[in-house]
C-alpha cells in the first residue's frame, strides 16, 4: 500500500476541504482507471474542522461505523486506546461523511482511520489563535453548590465559561478524603466523556455501581463518601481549555458527606410562593432538597390550563433547594399548571417517578417520559 499526501482547497457545501488530503493505491489487485479511495478534511472558513470525509468509498458489507472512524489523540494514549468519536455517518454520493456529536476541539489532534487501513492525522483548527483576544477560560460552577452532600450523590456539574479541551478530564480532578488522601475509583471515568453540545459543561458520575446497593462495587469498595466524612474535589488549573490554553486558576470545593437519601422527590410536598395576578412577579418553588441542576432548567415548566407553556426566565436558588419563573408576560388570573418530566430527580438520582434504589427487575409505572402536573393559580 502507498501513502501519498497533498493539499486540497475546493468549496463544498460551504465547507473549505483545506490541509491533508491521504490517497491510498493498492499497488495490486486494482484497476489503473481506477480513482482510489481518499481521506479528507472538511473545514469552515475559519480553519475549523467540521467533518472527515472519505472519497470514493469502497462498497462493502460493513457498517458505515466501521468503515470510518475518528480517534481523540493524546500523548498519553496509544492511538486507538480511546474508543472513536460519537457521530453521525452519512453517504454523499459516494462519499462517506463522518460529523462529530460535539465538533472537533481547536486545542486537539485527531486520527481517522477507514477500514481499508487509510489513516489521517489532523489538527481541529489550522489558524492563527490571537491569543490576547481569547478570554481565558475559569471554572464558573461547581454542582451540587452546596456544601453538604447525601452520601449517595450521583452526579456532578462542571460549569466552565467557554469550551474545554476533551478526552483529558480525569487527568485534572481529584477526590480527596479529609486526610488529603485519594480516593481512588471514586469517579466512573467514560473515556467518550459526558460533556454537553457546548463543550463547556461536564458530567461527572460517582460509580452508579458504588452507589447502589447489592451491586458488587458497593459491597467490595462501598461508596466514594460516607456520611459525617469531609472530602475536596480538587480541579487543576493546568486543564487546558479549546485553544489549548490552561485554566485561570484551579478549584478546591469542599464538601461534607450527609446520610443517605432513598426517597423520590414529590411535587405534592414542594412549597409554592405565588405571584399576584396582573404582574410579573416571580413564582418561586421550595423542593426541601437539592434537584439535579441540569435536569431543572429542563424538566420543569409552567402551563396555562389549555396546555400552553408559558415563557419566561427561570433561575436555581437557595443551592438548587428551589427554582423561580418569572414570566415574559403579566400573570392572568387564571388557573395555571406546575409540569415535571417525570424523569426529573434530586441530586442522589431518585426521580419523580421511583428512587434510584429500586429493584432492577421491578416494573415501574407510568413509564419514563410521563408527566406530574401540580395546579396552582396567581393570587
Amino acid at each position: 500500500m502507498s501513502l501519498t499526501a497533498r493539499s486540497s482547497a475546493a468549496r463544498r457545501g460551504g465547507w473549505r476541504a483545506l490541509g491533508i488530503t491521504v490517497s491510498a493505491l493498492l499497488l495490486s489487485g486494482c484497476k489503473s482507471q481506477e480513482s482510489p479511495a481518499e481521506l479528507e478534511v472538511e473545514r469552515d472558513a475559519e480553519g475549523a474542522a467540521r467533518a472527515v470525509v472519505l472519497r470514493r468509498a469502497v462498497p462493502s458489507r460493513s457498517a458505515p461505523i466501521d468503515l470510518l472512524k475518528v480517534y481523540l489523540v493524546t500523548s498519553e494514549r496509544s492511538q486507538h486506546a480511546l474508543p472513536p468519536l460519537v457521530g453521525v455517518h452519512s453517504f454523499r454520493g459516494d462519499d462517506l461523511v463522518f460529523e462529530p456529536r460535539f465538533g472537533f476541539d481547536a486545542g486537539q489532534r485527531y486520527r481517522a482511520v477507514s477500514e481499508s487501513g487509510i489513516d489521517l492525522v489532523f489538527s481541529g483548527v489550522e489558524r492563527e489563535v490571537d491569543a490576547e483576544a481569547i478570554s481565558a477560560t475559569t471554572l464558573q460552577a461547581i454542582h451540587p453548590s452546596g456544601p453538604t452532600w447525601p452520601e449517595n450523590v450521583l452526579r456532578v456539574y462542571l460549569q466552565f465559561s467557554a469550551p474545554m479541551s476533551i478526552g483529558r478530564a480525569y487527568e485534572f480532578l481529584r477526590w480527596r478524603d479529609a486526610a488529603g488522601e485519594l480516593v481512588p475509583h471514586a469517579f466512573l471515568e467514560i473515556a467518550e466523556e459526558l460533556w454537553d453540545p457546548s463543550g463547556t459543561r461536564l458530567t461527572l458520575l460517582f460509580d452508579p455501581g458504588r452507589v447502589k446497593r447489592g451491586l458488587v462495587p458497593h459491597e467490595e469498595l462501598g461508596r466514594a463518601l460516607r456520611g459525617g466524612e469531609r472530602y475536596t474535589l480538587e480541579v487543576d488549573a493546568r486543564w487546558p481549555d479549546a485553544h489549548g490554553r490552561p485554566l485561570v486558576a484551579g478549584t478546591r470545593h469542599a464538601i461534607t458527606a450527609t446520610a443517605e437519601d432513598l426517597a423520590s422527590p414529590a411535587i405534592e410536598a414542594w412549597t409554592l410562593a405565588l405571584p399576584t395576578a396582573g404582574t410579573r412577579e416571580t413564582l418561586r418553588v421550595a423542593f426541601g432538597e437539592a434537584l439535579d441542576a441540569a435536569l431543572l432548567r429542563e424538566w420543569l415548566w409552567i402551563e396555562t390550563s389549555d396546555g400552553a407553556r408559558v415563557r419566561g426566565a427561570i433561575a436555581l436558588e437557595d443551592e438548587e433547594h428551589a427554582w423561580t419563573f418569572t414570566p415574559d408576560e403579566p400573570w392572568r388570573a387564571a388557573p395555571h399548571a406546575l409540569v415535571a418530566n417525570e424523569g426529573l430527580e434530586d441530586v442522589c438520582g431518585n426521580s419523580l417517578r421511583a428512587p434510584f434504589e429500586v429493584d432492577l427487575f421491578e416494573r415501574v409505572t407510568p413509564p419514563a417520559g410521563a408527566l406530574r402536573k401540580r395546579s396552582f393559580e396567581p393570587r
